[in-house]
């Protein structure tokens, strides 16, 4: 019975021994590869003999063979985990029952147990995480985006005219001191700043980034000294756009405290327009070199002007294309892209062309021509955040100049267009009301609802008020009214046109494809209901732009391409604009009402005061039930970018820009 005994012990120690070996052990290689270089691994693998042994032990070794090799694949680290790992054996015991056979004469036979060792599986495994960080921007990489226009290389901020003044921007060529992505405020060119908020007194004190180099490092880094000759620069008398306004009814001692802080004092305290000028978006004002001005003159600046963004100017030609390099190790975000090539294709067909066989990897798009290609493989429809203004048509008319004299008390030089059916003179109450029937009828006789399923496959907003829709989360439906063609038409006859009138109609070409669609069917239901001549005039925006900047000549119907402002601050650029002597532009009428308006929206510093007091007031006045309605709105939308199938991620604040954020598909 000892013999039993002892056997069951070894039986145990050989299960213990098989367990302990089926523990695979680890160990890391890590390698730093230097940026510029490609580690390839060459593994050679080496077996150790088997040995017999109680439980038989395999194991696999790799053998790492390094070779450095010189290439421009953008790999910077690659971290290589190699495990060790000892080949799992089963034990499988065979055994015979113990048995004592008592044989008369013999000793007693006691049959022996056979144990075997059978090899289940080898397994060697070499996991390699790697960790592949992608230096940007990739070389040789070439970023096309077919747009409908580039205009002309106008970068100095100050001369720069609607609608290219933001090209800076768009382009990511300038920064400005805060980001901003439709909800929030961000550090950019201002490191951080001091908000004090005090009514009549307190202001913003703005840290201002170091070591931010210029595109031409020869001139340095920019500083605070930059910041408020930009500022000053732009604000100088004269400039367009007329950007003083803002800083003359916010901020007041605007001043440099040393190299990197910039001081400016509220005027009546902060509004709900004190960043107006300030963030990443649309209006923003961005940085430029005072070095660089002074050493190349406004002339040169204007047409290859430097900044801080992502991307630099190589070169602009007017009406055709413009060439971006990426800024390698910029401060912020380098791209992925080194080059980016803007062409300008007026044909949204010949865009749409180009996307598919691949010629242009991001296009402008209409929402129409967006429905019909959406669905497609290989093109996606991308928008960006809720922008400040979207896209829109809204209906203005020229000619009704209705203040005779300035806050200055200086006569303005264009005077009523009397001889026009929509323009009324005011101190004529019947010949007033006569032309406030017409504009009212041509805002009855348009079918916002068809236009909206017909064009725009009912992703548009209805409009009824300039400068607002009602998608807007603060919109009264009470300024609302339906389709009356009969109603419109009655009121043409109370007007003494029941034949209806002749007269020019601006449907600017270059603002969007949506755009022109949708002004041009307005025109049709014109005709159609009201029985009017429509002569259109389908010239560029800034071909009668000038029109509406000092000389205040603008006596024809147009079609502006906005929608609605998510913004109140923006009814600051958009109320001055219906007033005469309170800015340099005009939209082509004004009322003195207009300067209420501004004065309240400007005191609000709380934005939901805003949408509830003065704005709400403005759109009473400026809706149909009021007695002027020099302008109203149509609709609103917002046009996706299409993008082929080369571009990947895309972290996309401005609709269809940012382009230092856009990256090559996986």
């Amino acid at each position: 019975m000892d013999k039993g005994i002892r056997f069951s012990v070894v039986l145990t120690v050989i299960a213990a021994l098989a367990i302990a070996l089926a523990v695979a052990c680890t160990k890391e290689v890590i390698k730093e590869v230097p940026v510029e270089k490609q580690v390839v691994v060459e593994k050679e693998v080496v077996k150790i003999e088997r040995v017999e042994v109680p439980v038989e032990r395999i194991v696999e070794v790799v053998k790492e063979v390094v070779k450095e090799v010189e290439v421009e694949v953008p790999v910077i680290v690659e971290k290589e985990v190699v495990r060790e790992v000892e080949v799992p054996v089963q034990v499988i015991v065979e055994k015979e029952v113990i048995k004592e056979v008592e044989v008369p004469g013999e000793t007693i036979i006691v049959e022996r147990e056979v144990v075997r060792v059978v090899e289940v599986e080898k397994i060697v495994t070499v996991i390699q995480e790697a960790e592949v960080e992608v230096v940007y921007p990739v070389p040789g990489s070439l970023l096309v985006k077919a747009v409908m226009d580039v205009g002309p290389a106008v970068y100095h901020r100050p001369a720069a005219n609607a609608p290219y003044y933001n090209f800076p921007l768009l382009f990511s060529i300038g920064e400005t001191l805060m980001d901003y992505d439709g909800a929030n405020y961000s550090p950019m060119l201002a490191d951080s700043w001091v908000f004090e908020e005090l009514e009549g007194e307190g202001g913003i004190t703005w840290n201002i980034r170091r070591g931010v180099p210029w595109h031409n490092t020869a001139y340095g880094t920019m500083d605070a000294a930059d910041v408020h000759w930009t500022y000053d620069e732009s604000n100088r008398e004269g400039t367009l756009p007329p950007h003083a306004q803002y800083w003359t009814r916010d901020f007041k001692n605007m001043r440099l405290l040393d190299s990197h802080t910039n001081r400016w004092d509220w005027n009546n305290g902060p509004t709900i327009a004190w960043p107006f000028l300030t963030r990443h978006l649309e209006h923003g004002e961005w940085i430029m070199s005072q070095d660089h001005f002074e050493d190349k003159g406004e002339q040169a600046v204007l047409q290859h002007n430097i900044g801080t963004g992502p991307y630099m100017l190589v070169s602009h030609a007017a009406d055709d294309i413009v060439i971006l390099e990426a800024v390698k190790n910029h401060w912020r975000r380098t791209p992925a892209f080194e080059t980016v090539n803007l062409l300008e294709v007026p044909e949204e067909t010949t865009r749409i062309a180009m996307l598919e066989t691949g010629q242009a990897d991001i296009i402008d798009l209409s929402l129409p021509a967006a429905l019909q290609l959406e669905g497609t493989p290989g093109i996606t429809l991308r928008t960006g955040i809720a922008p400040l203004w979207k896209g829109g048509a809204s209906i203005h008319f020229g000619g009704n100049f209705t203040i005779k004299l300035d806050e200055a008390g200086n006569a303005g030089n264009t005077p009523l267009a009397l001889d026009l059916a929509y323009v009324g003179d005011p101190d004529d109450p019947e010949d007033f009301a006569k032309a406030a029937k017409v504009r009212l009828a041509m805002d009855l006789a348009i079918d916002r609802e068809l236009i909206n399923e017909a064009i725009l496959g009912g992703q548009g907003c209805l409009g009824f008020v300039y400068g607002v829709d009602t998608c807007n989360g603060n919109w009264d439906p009470q300024f609302e009214h339906d389709y009356e063609p009969e109603q419109a038409k009655a009121l043409m006859v109370d007007a003494g046109y029941p034949d209806g009138f002749e007269f020019t109609y601006w449907n600017p070409t270059n603002t969007s494809d949506t755009n022109v669609e949708v002004c041009e069917a307005i025109a049709v239901m014109w005709e159609k209901n009201l029985g009017l001549t429509v002569n259109r005039d389908t010239s560029a925006y800034q071909i009668h732009r000038p029109q509406f900047i000092n000389l205040r000549s603008m006596e024809m119907v147009w079609c502006f391409g906005i929608g609605d402002t998510g913004d109140p601050g923006n009814y600051l650029d958009l109320v001055p604009d219906m007033t005469y002597g309170r800015v340099l532009s005009n939209l082509g009428y004004d009322f003195p009402e207009a300067f209420d308006f501004t004065d309240r929206i400007a005191a609000q510093f709380d934005p939901a005061a805003a949408w509830a007091g003065p704005i709400h007031d403005y759109w009473e006045f400026m809706s149909y039930k009021g007695d002027t309605h020099f302008a109203f709105g149509v609709m609103g939308w917002q046009n996706p970018v299409a993008v082929g199938p080369t571009i990947g991620d895309w972290n996309m604040d401005l609709q269809g820009w940012d382009l230092e954020w856009a990256e090559p598909a996986k």
